[in-house]
């Protein structure tokens, strides 16, 4: 809840200051652009974007180890 309130406190001061914001999750990342927010980090996304990235990597390296193991 306090970062609606310093979206809209910040907008309502200065309507060309970019604010950044931070959310737990989607919806709150919602309120807050529609509180004023021009760009906002939701921390679920972030987190399954970096789990996405570990599992792809490990899958890689995976694969890559089998082509070793099948040319020699």
């Amino acid at each position: 809840q306090s970062a609606l309130n310093i979206c809209r406190a910040a907008r309502a001061l200065n309507q060309s200051i970019f604010i950044a914001a931070r959310a737990n999750h989607v919806s709150h990342g919602l309120r807050c652009q529609q509180a004023g927010a021009d760009h906002v980090t939701i921390e679920e996304l972030a987190a399954a974007k970096d789990m996405s990235a570990a599992i792809h990597d490990r899958i890689a390296l995976s694969q890559k180890a089998k082509g070793r193991r099948q040319v020699g």
